[in-house]
């Protein structure tokens, strides 16, 4: 494509990446994997030059990958116009809507479909090239995909002849007649061969369910080759609109930087080349615990071509002190939690004592140099109480940062979400043999959030008691955790962490923190303005016999090295009158008696919810607005 489209790097990971295909001025195109696209030979761009350096996600997720960002135009002096990331125009078949002229020329008052190739840029019969400003003609609309990760294009020569060999030989480039008289829908859209005239019904095809895959993935085909398609696939194949949204449904792991000494040179330490400097210091004289090692890894790393002055300034005062040099390097040895829950729960471990203590603590903060990129002033904390006597502690985070990563994406046919299963997962790491090391795409985001904690443990579990509806959550938690294999109503994949066979989501606790949680974001943006879409969610959730331990922090994060300006934790001061109103909201719906009559039973992700009450924008809903029940609050009032 010769035509470029400007996206957000963020964009990159929650709406693109290899193998979605984006809307062009041209066109449409599709995003080939980062190996041909971005970090081929002649483009000049290195992983490396744009690696995004978190050590609880590469080793706790990523199985020690690394993870690079989408490279920008200004930082690589480019000019705005100027393609990064390069892509291939797909579908390539086009249909021109330019009635007046083909029938003009005696073809009838039809569209013309047609293959658009090297040697064919326009319509064969009007001759308009279809980039012409103007032009009635569009790349055709509809594509075919299996569960296996496969797309390709329709064969819409096997819709017409139904894989009969046309009776003439075609004198002119692939061309279809396509006609919709009979109305707009695909049971009225018929296409006819015009060099045998054979002809046949689209919408017939279209739900034909024996249709068989090609195995084509077309991210990994080169920019000029042709398609390359291996049909071993066995999966069945569906029709669908190239911009469904389950054509390609990207895979994201996210990460908070939460550890309450985290600091900007925690992160430099990280760097593949200080590491293996700091290591090679301590095998040789022990751990950096005094000035006269300190000096000598500071000399290593400046005779180090691979470390720039400037990084090396960064371990120096008045940047850092000697503790927070110390307490940085021996952070890249600490062991990190393998699964995605358990780096969760760390999470909610550090905001737990933050929210007694601040972060950085407060007995290091008046010693502390380096910039915390994950912050909290304990005299800002909020203890509220509600009418009924429930205490809150409310914490302000005024500084993090989060971690976003796309391991792969999935193609899924199944409407229904409880029942989107079997689709394979593929993966869109890239791998650079010139340093051995395999990586994904990720977008850093600097931020602010306020976390909601009850003050002490044991109070859930007191006011879930004798609630029939968390009785009927926790039985459905019961009998999905020692379901036999097979036997499970609910797809693994639509839980957090797929590999946790606990499935917290299920618990009655979790359920009424995410109903919570819903509920305070609705509030904020009504009472304040501040956009609910643009409010993120993360529920923390934990069982200990009977008590139950659980949280919510609300956070928005932009990309970029400074985020937000303050505008969330600003709302600390009136959040008592926004709980109350929240537990007030939860009693009634406009979509009652329907809504409030919605019970759940097992098989179900939600209980009494709905679009007016509950759900709420899929950017700030880390669970796809499943796990949500009004009753289960309105039985258990705080």
């Amino acid at each position: 494509m010769t035509d470029s489209q400007k996206i957000r790097a963020s964009q990159f990971i929650t709406t693109y990446g290899p193998g979605s295909i984006i809307e062009l001025p041209d066109g449409p195109a599709l995003i080939p994997s980062a190996d041909i696209g971005l970090f081929d030979s002649r483009s000049g761009f290195s992983p490396n030059d744009y690696r995004i350096d978190d050590d609880r996600m590469s080793k706790g997720l990523l199985e020690g990958a690394s993870i690079y960002r989408l490279p920008t135009n200004s930082e690589n002096a480019l000019p705005q116009n100027d393609i990064v990331y390069k892509t291939k125009s797909f579908p390539m078949w086009h249909l021109c809507q330019n009635q007046s002229i083909h029938a003009y020329q005696g073809h009838g008052n039809i569209d013309i479909l047609y293959e658009q190739k090297t040697s064919v840029t326009h319509c064969p019969i009007c001759g308009i090239p279809s980039s012409h400003g103007g032009n009635p003609s569009n790349a055709v609309r509809f594509v075919r995909m299996c569960k296996n990760g496969h797309l390709d294009e329709v064969d819409w020569d096997y819709v017409v002849h139904q894989g009969v060999q046309c009776t003439r030989r075609f004198r002119a480039p692939d061309v279809l007649k396509w006609s919709s008289a009979g109305g707009t829908s695909l049971r009225h859209i018929v296409l006819e061969c015009p060099q045998c005239g054979v002809s046949n019904n689209f919408g017939a095809y279209y739900a034909n369910p024996n249709l068989k895959c090609t195995g084509r993935e077309p991210q990994t085909e080169h920019l000029i080759s042709s398609p390359g398609r291996n049909p071993t696939c066995s999966a069945d194949v569906k029709i669908i609109p190239r911009q469904a949204s389950n054509i390609r449904m990207p895979e994201i792991k996210t990460l908070l930087s939460i550890q309450s000494v985290m600091t900007k040179l925690h992160r430099i330490v990280q760097r593949p080349e200080i590491k293996s400097v700091i290591r090679t210091v301590k095998s040789l004289l022990g751990p950096v615990d005094d000035d006269v090692k300190l000096a000598k890894l500071l000399q290593i790393m400046k005779d180090n071509p691979e470390i720039s002055d400037s990084t090396v300034l960064e371990f120096e005062k008045p940047n850092a002190s000697f503790e927070e040099v110390r307490e940085a390097i021996e952070s890249i040895d600490r062991p990190v939690p393998d699964t995605y829950h358990e780096l969760i729960l760390d999470e909610f471990k550090e905001l737990n004592i933050s929210s007694q203590r601040g972060a950085p603590p407060s007995a290091l903060q008046k010693t502390r140099m380096s910039k915390p990129i994950f912050e909290v002033n304990i005299d800002d904390v909020l203890d509220i109480t509600t009418k009924k006597g429930t205490k809150f502690k409310i914490t302000p985070v005024s500084t993090l940062q989060t971690i976003a990563v796309q391991t792969g994406f999935k193609r899924d046919d199944v409407a229904d979400e409880l029942l989107q299963s079997n689709a394979e997962l593929v993966s869109v790491k890239h791998f650079d043999n010139a340093t051995n090391t395999a990586w994904y795409p990720g977008a850093a985001y600097m931020g602010e959030g306020i976390f909601i904690r009850l003050d002490s443990d044991d109070v859930l579990s007191e006011l879930l008691n004798s609630n029939p509806v968390a009785e009927e959550w926790l039985r459905a938690q019961n009998t999905e955790t020692n379901a036999n294999p097979g036997d499970e109503k609910y797809s693994k994949f639509l839980f957090r962490d797929s590999d946790d066979d606990s499935k917290p989501e299920l618990h009655p606790g979790f359920v009424w923190w995410h109903t919570l949680s819903h509920l305070l974001i609705r509030i904020i943006s009504e009472e304040s303005g501040y956009s609910s879409s643009a409010i993120r969610e993360r529920i923390y959730f934990k069982t200990n016999g009977n008590k139950i331990d659980g949280g919510i922090l609300l956070y928005a994060a932009q990309p970029g090295s400074e985020g937000t300006l303050g505008g969330l934790t600003a709302l600390v001061p009136y959040f008592k009158s926004f709980l109350d109103i929240a537990l007030e909201k939860v009693n009634w719906c406009s979509g009652d008696p329907l809504c409030g009559q919605n019970e759940f039973h097992i098989g179900k992700a939600n209980g009494a919810s709905c679009d007016i009450c509950l759900m709420n924008s899929e950017t700030s809903c880390e669970h796809r607005n499943m796990w949500l029940d009004r009753t289960i609050l309105i039985n258990s009032m705080p």
